[in-house]
């Protein structure tokens, strides 16, 4: 029985799957939180709406109370208030002149508030009825506690009818008055009333609510701004008191009439006073079925949106990585044909396209590299199939000269025949490329003396830093240098005049190398194609070629041979920024310089 596997999905049909479970997962994980979270939602909303008006509000009474005492203040400072209480003390006048005199100073301190005055010696005034009659009938010996106090101002509330009868609650604020004169003598009592109605005017509903309700409710829950209403002390002593956040941590919703409200209160600095306020839940939670509603149906019409678009979109990326598979496949099959659709796009598939391009020009680069670096070893090759003799032969040969030589007497040949033995036995170095900087010279040196023993008539001088002697060096660079100078510079000369500088030093990480003579030098155009020519070096155009150009421009055709194989042996050994440089000397003849690294490992 064959074990059911699944079947192969193609890159298109993986990748729009996971988009589609990476996407549907979390909408509908996220339509089924919201659902079961938007009441709670909605319900933190009307806890931000009422948290932020309460306490808009209780800072409104807060400041209608600094008012008040603010104008007690006032009333308290009044000179003429201070003068009359003073003379009623000291003298009693008569009623009907003191509450003509009391009126006036009333009417021009009490401002939208109602005032009242009493002297402090008040049973002096036991006959005057117009003035005691006008005293607040509270629960309390409001008089006797203003007189016991230390002048701070108290308030109180007293619930009483207006002139339509209806119940309401007056607010008072009563203080002491004492006298400015140092003795600080009780001269009186202020009053000052607010009603309800002018309270009420001091808090501020929210016209988004309809049946939002504000109000003023004291420790026992009393209603106080509106002592007839359904909210009273059976609806607020329900409403939990807040610990030491100040705030609930959440809502009560507390029924009155069968209706559900939200409520919430903000204590005032006086008597256990509270701000409260009141909202039903229905106008909270109502519009929750028709959003809940509207938004599954956007939620299906996403998601049917949102399926096409992921599929073009999937498609979009799959479609050009299948087309530069199909051509790296053919690129296993040997062809190496560019990606031409897709090349124009600005994207990661336009960077993939444009990479593999990018892949096939360096592989059809390398393959031309390649081919032409074999070119250029099968003709080293055959050149040193043409060159090559046997060493054995060469060194017993030479040593035979050397032998002859001095047999006859004739310690010049000898010399020269030692000579040019040491500088075969040098080249072929065991077939190593470095030597060091000091056998490097010598093979130079021997090169000169060979020179000199055959012509003579110019001198070397060397100017070589010591601590540079054992440093690495690449073979047979300095003797071809040498070699251009004294035959295209040397061999021109008058006998004796003939000068060649030899200079080697460092220069950060790397040793210079200058070879100047004081030959007839080149004009500038043999100059600019000797220069040419060691810039050919980097490119595949034949040594021959190269060499005809320089005689082409004037210059010998071997002269720049030499200089473009040491040229070119450093650059590409070490790079391009080693070679030579061309330039013309200050003692007019041709300045060379050598520029090789400085290498840390013994040859």
């Amino acid at each position: 029985m064959k074990r059911w596997r699944l079947p192969t999905l193609t890159l298109y049909q993986k990748l729009l799957f996971l988009l589609l479970v990476s996407v549907y997962i979390p909408v509908f994980s996220l339509g089924f939180f919201s659902n079961s979270q938007y009441g709670r939602q909605l319900e933190k909303a009307a806890e931000a709406f009422l948290s932020d008006n309460l306490q808009m509000n209780a800072q409104r009474m807060e400041e209608w109370f600094d008012d008040v005492e603010r104008r007690s203040v006032d009333i308290y400072s009044s000179s003429a208030l201070q003068r009359l209480l003073i003379s009623a003390k000291n003298d009693q006048p008569q009623e009907i002149d003191f509450l003509y005199e009391l009126g006036k100073i009333r009417y021009s301190l009490a401002g939208p508030y109602d005032l009242s005055i009493y002297p402090a010696d008040l049973d002096k005034y036991a006959g005057y009825g117009t003035l005691i009659g006008s005293m607040p009938q509270l629960d309390t010996d409001w008089f006797g506690q203003a007189l016991q106090s230390d002048g701070r101002g108290f308030w109180l509330s007293d619930e009483s009818a207006n002139a339509s009868g209806m119940r309401q609650t007056d607010f008072y604020y009563i203080r002491l008055i004492r006298s400015l004169d140092g003795r600080f003598q009780n001269l009186g009592v202020m009053v000052i009333r607010a009603p309800s109605p002018f309270v009420q005017k001091r808090l501020v509903t929210n016209d988004r609510y309809a049946r939002y309700q504000l109000t003023v409710i004291d420790g026992n829950g009393r209603n106080l701004l509106d002592p007839a209403s359904r909210f009273g002390p059976s609806f607020f002593s329900r409403l939990p008191i807040p610990q030491d956040s100040g705030r609930l941590d959440r809502l009560p919703a507390i029924s009155s009439d069968n209706t559900l409200y939200y409520a919430d209160a903000l204590a005032l600095r006086y008597n256990g006073w509270r701000v409260a306020a009141m909202i039903p839940v229905s106008d909270v939670l109502g519009p929750i079925n028709a959003i809940k509603q509207y938004t599954w149906l956007a939620l299906a019409a996403s998601l049917a949106v949102i399926t096409t678009l992921l599929a073009l979109l999937t498609r979009h990326v799959t479609v050009p990585i299948r087309t530069v598979v199909r051509y790296m496949r053919r690129v296993r099959q040997g062809a190496l044909d560019r990606c031409d659709p897709y090349t124009q796009r600005r994207d990661e598939i336009g960077q993939l396209v444009g990479g593999y391009n990018a892949m096939i020009g360096g592989m059809l680069d390398l393959l031309e590299t390649t081919k032409q670096a074999e070119r250029e070893k099968r003709k080293l090759e055959l050149q040193m199939l043409m060159h090559q003799i046997n060493p054995h032969f060469l060194f017993n040969t030479l040593d035979a000269i050397k032998w002859k030589a001095e047999s006859a007497q004739q310690a010049a040949i000898a010399d020269m025949a030692t000579a040019l033995a040491d500088l075969l036995r040098f080249s072929l170095n065991e077939g190593e490329e470095l030597t060091t900087l000091e056998r490097e010279l010598e093979h130079m040196k021997s090169y000169v003396f060979i020179e000199q023993l055959r012509k003579g008539g110019f001198q070397v001088l060397y100017h070589v830093q010591p601590s540079l002697l054992n440093v690495p060096f690449m073979k047979l660079i300095l003797q071809p240098i040498v070699e251009n100078a004294v035959r295209h510079g040397m061999d021109r000369l008058p006998f004796g005049e003939g000068k060649l500088l030899i200079s080697v030093f460092r220069e950060e990480r790397s040793i210079v190398c200058i070879v100047e003579d004081n030959g007839p030098g080149c004009t500038p155009e043999q100059l600019s194609a000797l220069t040419g020519l060691l810039s050919s070096g980097n490119n595949d155009r034949p040594v021959e070629n190269a060499a005809a150009t320089s005689e082409s421009a004037g210059t010998p055709g071997r002269i720049g041979l030499g200089l473009r194989n040491v040229h070119r042996r450093l650059a590409v050994s070490f790079g391009d920024e080693y070679g030579l440089t061309l330039a013309s000397s200050p003692t007019s003849g041709l300045r060379v310089v050598i520029r090789h690294p400085m290498l840390e490992h013994t040859p």
